[in-house]
């Protein structure tokens, strides 16, 4: 377990950042202790994500 992360769920992830070829790099920070996970997302394109969304 990585990151407080199954393997599926890292798999999963690492499918949906390839769909994007903008993304150059993604870096995974948070607090375990209360769940937060961030992503932070490096691409070629400031508009590729407009919003920042809270998932549960």
């Amino acid at each position: 377990m990585k990151f407080g992360l199954n393997e599926t769920v890292i798999e999963e992830l690492q499918g949906v950042f390839r769909k994007h070829r903008n993304i150059k790099r993604v870096l995974i920070f948070g607090s375990r202790s209360n769940g937060d996970i961030n992503f932070l997302l490096y691409a070629h394109s400031a508009h590729l994500f407009s919003r920042t969304q809270r998932i549960k």
